[in-house]
């Protein structure tokens, strides 16, 4: 078969979060790290996590039936690609959650993905990210890497961007001189110092695995970045998307991959990690008659690291006969995903409850909390 490039389309973006805000200059920096990664069209949580012990899957589906899926918990499986993850799941660093997304059954592919990255009930309600306010409410400043600032990382007070150009990089002795001339000047030196930061940083596209090694080793570092975001496109798998093999396979093989070069690079880090993913909804039930799915509701959700409680399937199985589907079609979402994301933020920046819930989901509060992260 064929291999296409690692990641065709694919975008990475790194959030730097070194310093507390001027604003909160008490605040204690939480040393834990985290990795947001987008999955944009829709991941079949059915096939990344299938249900093996609901008899209505392979009654519904045929063409894009996984068949060599791996058993975790006696119900629900993992797909053959997502070797990595499987073997993190068996040793208790990822879990899974299933029937879970936004409240939105729209099936917009531009509604969905701007509430899922703004943490809203509706598109287009507010203009900030839900990985922003908590963030901002956690006392971090921030640095994007990218043009646009992501909607997911906006929000924050002290925010800036950088998006690297093609003229050639000052050198030290040219940058030694311009210290002399500004040293006299506080505002001036201090903004040397960021450009002379920002020049470190690598350009926010090209060949992924790169770009994940690199964010993981900026993580790594002591006063590196606490945040990373990946984007990976395709998922919008109408035609063909295939089973244990084709386009779906290959994307979750690439996640696969990626996640394990960036526990690799990220060394003893990684036990203070947490890796999630989020994506805007999930596909049909039912394949389409192109052997392929469309936009559906809920899906799968994946959670990996050291602060992750692992080795465990968190859902509240809906079904899939006919009669439990939202509208004879779709995965019914049982689980809000922000009920997952709030227990992220809680562990990761140390937030209250309350916090959560006025400042990071603008007055939605967590239904429970699934235990899926350590306690620490």
């Amino acid at each position: 078969m064929k291999r296409r490039n690692f990641l065709k389309g694919s975008l990475g973006t790194l959030y730097m979060m070194a310093s507390p805000n001027m604003a909160f200059p008490d605040v204690k920096l939480s040393d834990k790290r985290l990795l947001v990664v987008l999955l944009r069209g829709g991941m079949d949580g059915l096939a990344a996590v299938p249900p093996l012990g609901d008899k209505n899957l392979s009654k519904i589906r045929k063409d894009v039936l996984v068949q060599g899926a791996n058993d975790l918990d006696g119900f629900f499986g993992i797909h053959p690609n997502l070797k990595f993850l499987e073997s993190e799941y068996q040793t208790g660093n990822a879990a899974f959650v299933h029937a879970t997304s936004f409240p939105y059954t729209g099936r917009s592919h531009f509604d969905g993905q701007n509430i899922m990255e703004t943490g809203s009930e509706q598109a287009y309600a507010v203009t900030s990210g839900w990985v922003g306010r908590a963030m901002n409410a956690a006392g971090f400043s921030s640095l994007a890497v990218s043009l646009p600032i992501p909607i997911i990382l906006r929000g924050n007070d002290v925010n800036s961007n950088y998006f690297p150009t093609n003229f050639v990089k000052a050198t030290q002795k040219q940058y030694a001189e311009v210290e002399k001339m500004w040293k006299s000047d506080s505002q001036l030196s201090g903004m040397l110092k960021d450009i002379r930061k920002r020049d470190e940083i690598k350009h926010g596209r090209g060949d992924t695995i790169d770009l994940v090694g690199f964010a993981a080793s900026q993580m790594h570092k002591p006063n590196g970045p606490r945040v990373g975001l990946l984007e990976i496109d395709g998922f919008d798998t109408h035609a063909l998307q295939g089973n244990e093999q084709g386009d779906h396979a290959e994307l979750l093989e690439d996640l696969d991959n990626i996640l394990r070069v960036f526990k690799r690079r990220m060394g003893s880090l990684y036990d203070d990690t947490v890796i999630v993913t989020v994506t805007e909804f999930g596909r049909t039930a039912f394949e389409n008659g192109t052997q392929g799915t469309d936009h559906g509701w809920a899906s799968s959700m994946i959670l990996a690291g050291g602060l992750v409680n692992g080795k465990q399937v968190v859902s509240d199985w809906p079904g899939l006969s006919k009669q439990n589907l939202f509208e004879d079609r779709d995965l019914k979402m049982t689980i809000d995903a922000r009920d997952i994301y709030a227990e992220v933020v809680k562990t990761v920046f140390n937030l209250e409850d309350d916090v959560i819930s006025e400042h990071v989901f603008l007055g939605y509060s967590p239904e429970k909390y699934h235990g899926l992260l350590k306690k620490t």
